[in-house]
């Protein structure tokens, strides 16, 4: 935790074959963590991009 009570988690630099979205997704594990949806949906609009 940081001093305004959330946690803090890095994100891994993705790989050049690797969207941004890719790399985010691999962070957030279904069995850790779950992405909101709302955020899911940016990161599929990032990957078109």
């Amino acid at each position: 935790m940081n001093s305004s009570g959330r946690a803090v988690m890095t994100v891994g630099l993705p790989q050049p074959y690797e969207g941004v979205g890719n790399a985010l997704r691999a962070t957030f594990t279904a069995r850790r963590d779950n992405v909101p949806d709302d955020m899911m949906d940016l990161l599929r609009k990032l990957d078109r991009s």
